[in-house]
């Protein structure tokens, strides 16, 4: 059962420059992070929707995947909650996509009736009361920035159009944290083979292309990949299990 949560402390919106000067700095540095310190992206992701937008007192960013929501930052329990309350009931926001223009917009979590069950249990278990999301444009799984409120009406038209900036600025960051997560894999992954290669060329005497071949074939007659070969070839020095057995 979800606990009833009280609101948090809200952020005042920063002076100085302009509301999407303020956007597109803070989303150029956002990208930056994204090759050394990709857990830091997400991280500032949602305190930063709260100082920036006009409106939002709470701020993450839930990625979903079929009928799964998985909240991947928070400013606050209360939406990890909310995303919750969507996957208990397989009702709400997210089970609406994709929106239309991407984004979605309640004005009145109180009154509005197209989620009948979840909004609500919303209203009952949180303190939001009005919500703005974006479809996050990403080459990855359905990610959605949501921004929420514990008063009714509280995004404007202006609003909107700076979160769209927003939404827009942290989708290249999450793009890039994707790219440089890749990359590593592949690293890895090529190192990985690289050491199984080798052990396979000093036990049968054979060269470099044989090796990766002969890797391939035990993947293929054990339903493995070749990076679980692989892996299971440097950790026995070279002793393999028989082809029917499982996989770790």
């Amino acid at each position: 059962m979800t606990a009833s949560i009280e609101p948090s402390t809200a952020r005042a919106a920063p002076a100085g420059a302009s509301a999407c000067a303020r956007i597109s700095e803070f989303a150029r540095g956002l990208h930056d992070l994204a090759g050394s310190d990709p857990a830091a992206v997400l991280a500032q992701i949602p305190p930063a929707a709260i100082a920036l937008i006009p409106g939002t007192r709470y701020a993450g960013i839930s990625a979903t995947h079929g009928a799964t929501i998985r909240c991947l930052c928070s400013s606050d329990r209360c939406v990890r909650a909310l995303d919750q309350i969507q996957q208990d009931h397989r009702q709400g926001p997210h089970f609406d996509l994709p929106w239309p223009q991407r984004i979605l917009q309640v004005a009145d979590l109180s009154i509005d009736t197209r989620w009948p069950v979840f909004a609500p249990a919303a209203v009952a278990l949180t303190p939001i009361r009005s919500l703005l999301s974006f479809q996050l444009l990403t080459a990855q799984f359905t990610r959605v920035l949501n921004l929420y409120a514990d008063t009714p009406n509280a995004f404007t038209g202006r609003c909107v159009q700076l979160g769209q900036i927003f939404a827009l600025g942290i989708a290249v960051a999450l793009d890039a944290v994707g790219r440089h997560s890749e990359f590593t894999h592949c690293l890895v992954l090529r190192d990985l083979i690289g050491q199984a290669k080798g052990i396979l060329m000093q036990r049968l005497g054979i060269d470099s292309h044989a090796a990766l071949r002969v890797l391939t074939e035990m993947a293929h007659h054990r339903n493995q990949s070749v990076a679980q070969v692989a892996r299971h070839l440097i950790a026995t020095r070279g002793v393999l299990p028989p082809p029917d057995t499982p996989s770790q």
